[in-house]
């Protein structure tokens, strides 16, 4: 007595599979050929059966929910908190962006990203300083990873911006630097630095001299004023550099802008209303403004969150009627911006799909089966089917069948 058995399996022809999953054969549907019987015995096989049994040992299948799981589909991946981690898929690619700090693990499979990191940036000056310096970028378009192993990643924060309260005058701060460690990766985006106060006409510098992948100094902060300006005209610090380019979020994004600087305003409230020096593309924040929100200057703006970009400067003189009428720190001599935080940025091949194939026939020697063809996502640019064979009943040796290919 023979048995025979058949074994479907599919071979992707170049590209494979994907770029790490080098020989993975994505399903087989092993059919026992069963010797002549009295009647013939016609069987159908659920392809959907077959490919919920095996997809999960293959680890295509996406994981159930839970807590730390962000993304669906191929582009489902395990962080240690998802509150602000975002994933998106982009193409054939998944994108995920760290908005926060927390730990993310590589998916199965993955060999390959591009990784981006940008540092906090600086803190504004106040009472007519200068603008803070915007978040270091590191960057690596092909960083080898290791798969199922854990990434540590830490967000910079931006630096405070100066404040003015009272004749006390704080400094601004740095902005702190941003991480990447684990998985065979090591990135450190430093901080932009602090914009200074009163009469700085030089910005915080860029952030520079961090580790891993390419980097790029964030913008510089934009000059202060320097002084107050003449009776009735306003005096504007310096518009803020822009920050560096990445295209890893897909189209081309500019990163860690510098601060603008502040505004010495001799005008005791007189006078129209008039926007402050932009801070740089890249986040960074415009410096102080007057009478654009009410009688007076107003603080430097922010730096925009997770862009690394620098906070603006603030005003000085007296931007609202003279100095013993306890302006200061209100309306007349006011705080810098604060600097954005930076961000962290994993872009990576998505593994690709394959919907589930059916075989049907009569499953007797000498009878005809047949295979539905299978359709796929991603860069699995087409499928080879190719028969095998055991005539000895083995369940690890299947020799492919010569004509068995199409």
């Amino acid at each position: 007595m023979i048995h025979v058995n058949a074994i479907r399996t599919f071979h992707p022809s170049t590209p494979k599979l994907n770029r790490t999953q080098k020989g993975l054969r994505v399903i087989k549907d092993l059919v026992k050929r069963l010797p002549p019987l009295k009647t013939n015995l016609s069987i159908t096989i659920a392809a959907t059966l077959i490919f919920t049994l095996v997809t999960p040992i293959l680890g295509l299948a996406p994981k159930a929910e839970a807590s730390g799981t962000v993304g669906t589909g191929v582009c489902q991946s395990t962080v240690g908190n998802a509150a602000n981690v975002t994933v998106t898929q982009v193409g054939n690619d998944c994108l995920i962006t760290f908005n926060a700090s927390t730990t993310w693990t590589v998916p199965a499979g993955i060999g390959s990203a591009a990784v981006l990191v940008v540092g906090g940036g600086g803190g504004g000056g106040a009472d007519g300083g200068s603008g803070g310096g915007g978040g270091e970028l590191r960057h690596n378009s092909a960083q080898t990873i290791t798969p199922g192993a854990s990434v540590t990643i830490t967000i910079g924060a931006g630096g405070a911006g100066g404040a003015w309260s009272s004749g006390i005058s704080p400094p601004a701060a740095n902005g702190s630097a941003s991480s990447l460690s684990g998985a065979g990766m090591s990135f450190t985006a430093q901080g932009g630095r602090l914009g200074g106060g009163w009469t700085s006409t030089t910005g915080g510098a860029g952030g520079t001299g961090g580790t891993g992948g390419t980097g790029q100094n964030g913008g510089a902060g934009g000059g202060g004023p320097g002084n107050c300006s003449p009776s009735g005209a306003l005096r504007f610090g310096q518009v803020g550099s822009d920050g560096p380019t990445s295209s890893i979020p897909s189209t081309p994004v500019n990163f860690g802008g510098g601060g603008g600087g502040g505004l010495g305003a001799q005008m005791n409230n007189q006078g129209s209303s008039a926007t402050g020096s932009a801070g740089g593309a890249g986040g960074g924040g415009r410096g102080a403004s007057y009478k654009t929100a009410g009688n007076g200057a107003t603080s430097g703006v922010s730096g925009l969150s997770n862009s690394g970009g620098g906070g603006g400067g603030g005003s000085a003189c007296d931007a609202h009627g003279p100095m013993n009428q306890g302006f200061d720190g209100v309306t007349q001599r006011t705080a810098g911006g604060a600097g954005g935080s930076g961000v962290a940025v994993i872009r990576y091949l998505a593994p690709p799909t394959i919907t589930a194939v059916s075989i049907s026939g009569t499953a007797t020697i000498g009878s005809e089966l047949r295979v539905a063809s299978a359709t796929t996502t991603g860069t699995l640019s087409s499928i080879t089917h190719q028969w095998q064979s055991s005539a000895n009943g083995s369940t690890d040796q299947y020799p492919e069948l010569a004509d068995g290919r199409d």
